[in-house]
């Protein structure tokens, strides 16, 4: 019941931001994402109101809160979705995780995002982003893909593909964007590199 309520809140949320950022941008001159601004506070403040309502109290069923937080806010503002995964590891007083996701992110956007971006700023060939389903590291913490479950945690593997004097040149800003993991440098042999048509 959990997964409908989910879906439908979804599909509300999804539409209510198409339309409320579109009518937004549409009444204002400027370039400025003005829209995309209100949504997203809008999206904050109403998952923080509905955590405050919902937690300890039977006003608002389990399905329902999840269909309303996960699905309407989560499809209606990715900030609001970063908010409350953050939120709910801090109630479960899971810290380290909790810590592992807020730092695993460039205000507010995935840290491979935000790696995606620098590297193509910085003119590198290309980058891909695998995600595992599971593994563990130096931690020996085991981080699995299970249905339902916050995959914050979940093994991520970056590959850049590049020559050695540009990726050592990349390396500072690696250093200072990651809070831990593992970098390797690994030759290659490119048998085609060209763009698609």
């Amino acid at each position: 019941m959990t997964i409908l309520f989910i879906a439908l809140g979804g599909v509300a949320g999804t539409l209510s931001r198409y339309g409320l950022e579109g009518w937004i941008q549409a009444r204002t001159a400027s370039g400025f994402p003005l829209g995309t601004l209100i949504v997203n506070l809008t999206g904050s403040f109403l998952i923080g109101f509905i955590l405050r309502v919902a937690t300890g109290a039977t006003l608002i069923s389990p399905d329902l809160r999840a269909g309303l937080t996960i699905g309407f806010c989560g499809a209606f503002t990715t900030m609001s979705t970063f908010s409350y995964e953050s939120v709910t590891l801090l109630n479960d007083g899971d810290y380290f995780r909790a810590g592992l996701y807020m730092s695993a992110t460039d205000h507010g956007k995935p840290l491979y995002e935000a790696l995606l971006e620098r590297f193509r700023t910085k003119g590198l060939a290309g980058a891909t982003v695998l995600r595992g389903v599971a593994g563990f590291g130096a931690s020996s913490t085991m981080h699995t893909d299970k249905v339902l479950r916050l995959s914050v945690d979940l093994p991520l593997i970056i590959e850049v593909v590049e020559t050695e004097e540009v990726i050592q040149g990349i390396l500072p800003d690696l250093s200072e964007m990651i809070g831990g993991g593992l970098i390797t440098l690994e030759k290659a042999n490119v048998i085609l590199y060209r763009p698609g048509k």
